[in-house]
């Protein structure tokens, strides 16, 4: 005859306290008074393991860290030379760890975007204040550049002037003179000089002393500005000889 296997009890062997039956003992064997050390047995978990495990004479399964799911074990017995026997089965459901639910994983998830998003929103956050920051070290810097190109400004007229004024009179100095009486010859318009020298300038720096030679020569060269006209310039060329550059000589009344 050919044996029939019956499956007597399954077992959660797990240490969890979950009680998941994920880890199992399944027992089997078959009900013969002959010779029980002939028989031998097959199993399989499927769809977990769809290929059939040989057992021997083994008659309990071990199973370890089942996946959660809905199973059918299967084990089959024969006779050591014989056909195997009809198929004994039962139905298996694992229950998934709370790890291992949707509402878990979807937590995650959510977990996970919102962390992400945080990031993205502290990344953007300073990227906005290092923005912010760089644009306001930008406006100082701009600021500070400005006015440094309008102190300069500044300082490059004061040196022009200063290389082309007397520092005493006020009037041009000859290095201007030169300059204006170079730009008419240039420009081909008819000019007249007008030379002035103080007679006995030394004596009076002698005998007065320097500072009063300095007030006549200040004074001296207010008078001849008073009497020129609007287009004609007075120069100093050094100490008390000037030069008076008339141009636009179409009107001479008013020298």
């Amino acid at each position: 005859m050919v044996p029939v296997a019956k499956i007597r009890k399954v077992l959660d062997v797990g240490k969890s306290e979950s009680r998941l039956m994920k880890d199992l003992e399944i027992h089997y064997s078959v009900l013969d008074f002959r010779n029980a050390q002939q028989i031998a047995y097959r199993y399989r978990m499927k769809p977990y393991n769809n290929q059939w495990q040989e057992a021997d004479d083994r008659r309990i399964a071990y199973y370890t860290n089942l996946p959660p799911g809905n199973f059918a074990f299967e084990v089959q017995a024969k006779h050591t030379f014989g056909n195997w026997g009809p198929v004994a089965t039962t139905k298996i459901s694992v229950a998934p760890d709370y790890y291992e639910t949707l509402w878990f994983k979807l937590l995650i998830g959510v977990l996970i975007l919102a962390f992400l998003y945080g990031v993205f929103r502290i990344r953007t956050f300073s990227l906005r204040t290092r923005s912010v920051h760089l644009a306001q070290e930008i406006r100082a810097r701009t600021t500070q550049l400005e006015t440094m190109n309008t102190e300069l400004e500044r300082v490059n007229k004061e040196l022009h002037l200063a290389s082309i004024t007397d520092p005493l009179t006020g009037l041009q100095n000859r290095a201007a003179f030169r300059k204006s009486l170079q730009e008419q010859i240039d420009n081909k318009q008819p000019v007249a000089l007008l030379f002035l020298d103080l007679d006995n300038f030394k004596e009076i720096n002698d005998t007065l002393g320097h500072e009063f030679g300095d007030l006549l020569l200040i004074e001296i060269a207010k008078r001849i500005q008073s009497k020129i006209r609007q287009h004609d310039t007075v120069d100093r060329l050094g100490g008390h000889e000037f030069v008076v550059l008339l141009t636009e000589l179409t009107d001479v009344h008013g020298i």
